[in-house]
């Protein structure tokens, strides 16, 4: 399967790179708008105005700290007159659960963000009952989301989800119903050659394969593998999963 770079800005047609005024009709000025990247952000942009190039105000659907970063950003809400969590926010408590250095140190996190979920209406997770990012994945992403979370490796994208690791400090500007300020970012595309996506008549989905690809395959794991395909959608988005695993009972 071949993966194509493009350093440049192109437009995307009908699963092909076209040249700008090469189909007459098209509004080559607002094709971004059609990307799932612009529509993620305008519909959480909500400052009323979301073009390339401006200014965003972005309000995320929900938020995501572990027990290494959620004491202090809850204190500093705390400290600067919150009153009650205005977003679904989830306490995990995974990071330094395993590790039990500085005494209780561990077990007064935990009892910390117990009690702040309660008191403000959090999503608290004991310790040993989940990961952070798995939780999330499995809970609280979706298709057309964002969420932003204390730690850098928030990033649920294959689920159609635009999540952000950020500093403590944006948090905190979610918890009181502030907005996260950033420029319209670039968009990258990623285009995937030699690998589709089918539907037989009955709608089922199956793969299909160029010669590359299948030679590919053959060669790195052999030619016993099983494929498996999930398909969601939700609205105007969708997301796709693919796993592709070795079998020796083919």
């Amino acid at each position: 399967m071949a993966i194509k770079k493009i350093n440049k800005g192109v437009y995307y047609y009908q699963g092909k790179v076209i040249k700008e005024n090469e189909i007459a009709g098209l509004d080559y000025a607002n094709a971004y708008k059609g990307t799932i990247a612009y529509g993620i952000l305008a519909k959480h942009n909500v400052n009323g105005t979301t073009q390339k190039d401006g200014k965003l105000n972005i309000k995320f659907d929900c938020m995501a700290s572990h027990d290494i970063t959620y004491v202090g950003i809850i204190q500093t809400a705390k400290a600067s007159g919150l009153k009650r969590f205005p977003l679904p926010y989830v306490l995990t408590n995974c990071h330094n659960s395993l590790c039990a250095v500085g005494g209780t140190i561990n077990e007064d996190d935990h009892n910390f963000g117990y009690s702040a979920a309660k008191k403000y209406g959090g999503i608290y997770v004991p310790a040993h009952q989940g990961v952070i990012h798995s939780y999330m994945r499995e809970r609280m992403a979706g298709c057309g989301k964002m969420i932003l979370g204390s730690d850098s490796h928030t990033r649920y994208g294959a689920l159609g989800t635009m999540a952000i690791g950020e500093g403590g400090g944006e948090l905190v500007k979610q918890l009181l119903n502030q907005t996260y300020d950033i420029n319209y970012p670039n968009v990258v595309g990623i285009e995937l050659k030699g690998l589709w996506v089918s539907k037989n008549e009955d709608g089922k989905p199956f793969f299909s394969f160029n010669d590359k690809t299948k030679k590919i395959l053959d060669n790195r794991i052999g030619n016993k593998y099983n494929i498996q395909l999930s398909i969601s959608h939700e609205k105007e988005y969708a997301v796709a999963f693919v796993l592709i695993e070795k079998s020796e009972d083919l």
